[in-house]
């Protein structure tokens, strides 16, 4: 097999493993009593020990590029998390996965890139998918919960961005971006539910660690070494697929009409997108 088909395939499936460990994200968050920001510094600080401990004899050379994806990482997740506890799994995940959006603002701002005829075509339907799955909010909280995963998704959009740059390196960046969730941790133990916590109150949040943090970002980290950031965003792009199935199967969580409508919009303006570029793209 050629080598560079290898690479892309090779990466394609790490980045859907990604995707699959985000997905349960929802179901956990929602299942666990902690408030979300003490779920944030606990997947934060499992993620960072086991990092570290694997990586004990990694060499670190920090730049502007590391750093910068670090500082992006560390509020995307934040801020995700945060969505989750106040919106569906299923808006949550895909308000954050309007990412493409702001890679193209990025790719014109950063790169000089201008976007296509087709790019600007999936801007205008994923806009159309936003406002109607902010319009089928869960009344006030919902809508600070869509808010919350608006943001978090530019900031998504930035990992991938500065991910995809030549001095990049993910690992490094995902050692450093943990690093203030371990100053954190005392902020964690204020929380009521978390010290009052039985082991199964504990086991949630340390499956969320470990799947969803620690596994489906070093399954990012590889995968992107060897995908464009703008496709590797649509591969991941099976999240909000999965998130709101796991979330119905397991809680019973269901969406308005309006965010079910916004949501299929978005989801299926991707996957339209990205097989009329995939097409161009084989075209000779």
């Amino acid at each position: 097999m050629n080598r560079q088909l290898f690479a892309k395939q090779y990466g394609s499936l790490f980045l859907f493993l990604s995707a699959f460990c985000w997905s349960i994200c929802g179901v956990l968050v929602k299942s666990s009593d902690w408030n979300a920001f003490s779920i944030a510094i606990f997947r934060g600080v499992i993620t960072l020990v086991m990092y570290t401990f694997f990586l004990k004899r990694y060499r670190f050379h920090l730049n502007r590029t590391k750093c910068m994806v670090a500082v992006c990482y560390f509020l995307q997740s934040t801020l995700f998390l945060l969505a989750n506890k106040y919106t569906t799994a299923g808006s949550a995940t895909t308000l954050q996965n309007t990412s493409p959006i702001h890679i193209l603002v990025f790719n014109a701002l950063l790169l000089k890139k201008k976007p296509s005829r087709l790019e600007l075509a999936t801007c205008g339907f994923l806009l159309v998918g936003i406002c109607l799955t902010l319009m089928g909010g869960k009344g006030n909280t919902g809508t600070s919960g869509d808010l919350l995963a608006l943001c978090s998704g530019v900031f998504y959009a930035a990992v991938y961005f500065f991910s995809g740059l030549s001095d990049a390196d993910t690992v490094e960046s995902l050692i450093l971006g943990n690093i203030p969730f371990l100053f954190l941790l005392p902020v964690m133990f204020l929380d009521p539910a978390v010290r009052s916590a039985s082991f199964t109150g504990w086991l949630i949040p340390l499956t969320c660690g470990l799947v969803s943090g620690a596994i489906a970002w070093l399954f990012f980290s590889i995968g992107i070494r060897c995908t464009s950031p703008l496709h590797a965003s649509f591969i991941t792009m099976s999240e909000p697929v999965m998130s709101p199935v796991w979330t119905f199967l397991f809680l019973r969580e269901r969406m308005s009409g309006a965010a079910v409508m916004g949501c299929a919009i978005v989801i299926v303006t991707l996957i339209v997108s990205n097989s009329l570029r995939a097409k161009r793209t084989a075209a000779p």
